[in-house]
């Protein structure tokens, strides 16, 4: 058996390898990225990826089988920077005053800043458009359905747990139906920034935490 990258006995050839393939694949999903936030997913070929990335489209599928595999790389970074989001919530009435506002939690003192080409947890605005485009893909693709529907159930039960950890009072039924309706507010505010009247942020905010503040009263 050959031993894995972080064990004792891989090399730091292998180690390295491993790092420069890992930027490698950032390097690619953000080049698609980019390519579906200037012309939507079907638009962007793995050509145009190819050239947005500096690399060759043999290259390409040497790191991802197909578009939708590039997609899954993409949303695995989301979720990673969305579980650290909910992590960084001091309390669970805060987390769900942020996912409710789309704004992210204040970051932690000394918290270590992403490396380049990954996503910050704490600067996840930017991301809105590419969340979309990808929700609308799944309405049409099976397979980026389901990665979108992992990728949900993972951040839900993780939200879940932060809130019964730190509201131990809520059973489990009760604080999935309260970060139900957070992740609803949330994807609504998400839909609605796109295609609805601009808003004064400083007086919305205040209103979304009067509603998150009924959600924690005693049933």
């Amino acid at each position: 058996m050959n031993p894995s990258a972080d064990s004792p006995a891989a090399s730091p050839a292998r180690l390295a390898k491993a790092e420069r393939d890992e930027l490698r694949r950032l390097q690619i999903a953000n080049a698609l990225a980019r390519c579906v936030l200037r012309t939507g997913f079907h638009r962007a070929s793995m050509a145009q990826v190819a050239e947005e990335a500096g690399m060759s489209v043999g290259q390409i599928y040497r790191y991802f089988p197909s578009k939708e595999a590039i997609i899954g790389f993409l949303v695995e970074q989301i979720v990673a920077a969305r579980l650290a989001w909910i992590d960084a919530a001091p309390t669970a009435q805060a987390l769900a005053e942020s996912l409710a506002a789309d704004t992210p939690a204040p970051r932690p003192p000394g918290a270590p800043t992403p490396p380049p080409g990954t996503l910050d947890a704490y600067a996840l605005a930017g991301e809105r458009a590419l969340l979309l485009e990808i929700q609308a893909e799944s309405a049409r693709n099976p397979a980026v359905a389901e990665l979108v529907k992992a990728a949900d159930l993972k951040l839900h039960a993780r939200a879940v747990a932060t809130m019964r950890s730190q509201q131990p009072a809520l059973s489990q039924a009760q604080a999935a139906l309260r970060v139900e309706i957070v992740a609803s507010l949330a994807e609504g505010r998400l839909f609605r920034e796109g295609i609805g009247p601009a808003l004064d942020r400083q007086q919305l905010v205040p209103l979304l935490r009067r509603v998150v503040d009924l959600l924690f009263l005693p049933d």
